[in-house]
């Protein structure tokens, strides 16, 4: 018996050390994390606070999303950047993503801001479940988080369907995630409030009835890129803004601006190389030195710069490294290649010594970035690109941009639109059974736009250079 109750006692003895271990190792991590979670307050708080999209849309159609983010961060020294990542419903693809930069503030800070994302609907029809991944990063960690659930109606053209749309989805459902993070850990979580039935038809049809008059509206206030006169809708009004802007020349795109190119701001052209870019560029150099502007033109392009030297003989300043081997001009200046960019910067900044002391109001057209990005890939470009830019913003210009995305890896292509306040793409995509070309402000920092996009039609944009030509 001594023997059998002194196992029995081990056996209590040594089930008892067995609970008091577990019971360390599983709720003493707890309780130090959250400990720790209340001693550390977060970096960054991050919410979806809305999203616009269409309720419906046509299968191959491109669909944009504008995702509007509410950001609050304390004090940090560390690069803020928020970025929107657009994917389907259980899937590790990402459809689309856009990302702005917030900049660094020692100062707790908060931002409202819209990013801009652009999809292209599945060819088949039926309830497309997508998903909007927010993030905003502190140097290359995340401190914030946040997702939000949506669907878009994919119907032939012509389809009436009763079912629940996207819209309805998002506002009823009210599915919102709101992400507290430490510097270290995410967190996410998600609510969503019941509705009965019967609230439920009477939302969609009252929806479905919204998006029938938007459509009608939109079809009434499309505008082309190029016509002499332009009917501006009370939908396309321009938008009042505070800081100066430059008139492009193109009343439809300054609309779309809000009253054009906001001076001092550092802008980016997406765009493969296409006659209407050129042609939207040429009228914008006329246009910016009507208005009393000095136009600096850096490019290693001979013939376009040429063309534009003979073009335009008065404010209009060319730098180029071929510039030895192009007849003589007093508004030409030779520079080196994007071989070594340190002697770039050098180069250029000794051609515009004397210019900076001539002239007061400055636009920078930078037509060479592809060329640095393909001889010197994504971060030796990034490090260059932004020491540029902010040197030149200090000079007073303003900087537009050139880049063809499709010519570099995606990764690096990515690491050189950050850099810019805002962010221009032409794109080209059907229309009638035949390839057009489209404008759509994608980013523009601190300032309102239109979320729409315009045709740019290459006739009409040579009939208004030809225009400007005859006067």
């Amino acid at each position: 018996m001594t023997e059998v109750l002194g196992v029995k006692i081990v056996s209590h003895k040594t089930v008892a050390i067995v609970l008091v271990t577990i019971a360390t190792f599983v709720i003493l991590p707890f309780t130090v994390s959250s400990a720790q979670a209340q001693a550390t307050p977060s970096l960054c708080t991050l919410q979806i606070s809305g999203m616009d999209l269409p309720a419906t849309a046509q299968p191959g159609q491109n669909i944009p999303i504008s995702t509007h983010l509410s950001i609050a961060c304390g004090g940090t020294t560390q690069y803020l950047l928020a970025r929107v990542d657009i994917s389907q419903m259980n899937s590790t693809s990402t459809l689309s993503e856009s990302s702005l930069g917030l900049g660094t503030d020692v100062t707790p800070r908060t931002w409202d801001i819209s990013l801009l994302n652009s999809i292209h609907a599945p060819p088949s029809t039926g309830t497309w479940d997508l998903i909007a991944h927010a993030w905003v990063f502190a140097s290359t960690l995340v401190v914030a988080e946040s997702i939000k659930p949506f669907q878009i109606q994919i119907l032939q053209p012509g389809t009436i369907t009763t079912s629940s749309a996207n819209s309805t989805t998002t506002s009823l459902q009210m599915i919102s995630t709101t992400a507290q993070t430490s510097p270290l850990a995410t967190s996410t979580q998600i609510t969503s409030f019941p509705t009965n039935q019967l609230g439920l038809a009477g939302i969609v049809i009252v929806l479905l009835a919204a998006s029938v008059v938007l459509g009608k509206r939109r079809k009434q206030t499309a505008t082309i890129l190029g016509d002499k006169q332009v009917t501006i809708t009370p939908s396309q009004k321009p938008i009042e803004q505070a800081s100066p802007s430059i008139l492009t020349g193109y009343n439809e795109f300054d609309s779309l601006l809000g009253g054009g190119l906001p001076e001092g701001y550092s802008i980016l052209i997406l765009s493969e190389q296409c006659d209407e870019m050129d042609l939207i560029m040429r009228k914008l150099i006329q246009s910016t030195i009507s208005q009393g502007y000095s136009v600096f033109f850096v490019s290693r392009d001979v013939i376009k710069t040429q063309h534009l030297i003979g073009r335009y003989p008065n404010n209009f300043y060319a730098f180029n490294p071929m510039a030895d081997k192009m007849p003589t001009s007093p508004n030409l200046f030779k520079i080196s290649g994007v071989e070594n960019l340190s002697d770039l910067n050098i180069s250029l900044g000794k051609a515009m010594e004397l210019l900076l002391k001539e002239t007061s109001k400055r636009l920078l057209i930078l037509d060479l970035i592809s060329d640095a990005l393909l001889e010197h890939k994504g971060l030796t470009t990034r490090k260059w690109l932004n020491d540029f830019i902010a040197k030149r913003k200090a000079d007073g210009f303003t900087i537009l941009g050139i880049f063809n995305p499709n010519i570099v890896w995606k990764a690096d292509a990515q690491a050189i639109i950050d850099l810019f306040d805002g962010v221009i793409e032409v794109f080209e995509k059907g229309l009638r059974e035949r390839a057009r070309r489209f404008l759509i402000i994608k980013r523009m920092y601190g300032r309102k736009y239109a979320e729409k996009e315009i045709m740019l039609d290459k006739e009409r944009l040579h009939q208004a250079e030809d225009r400007d030509n005859t006067k």
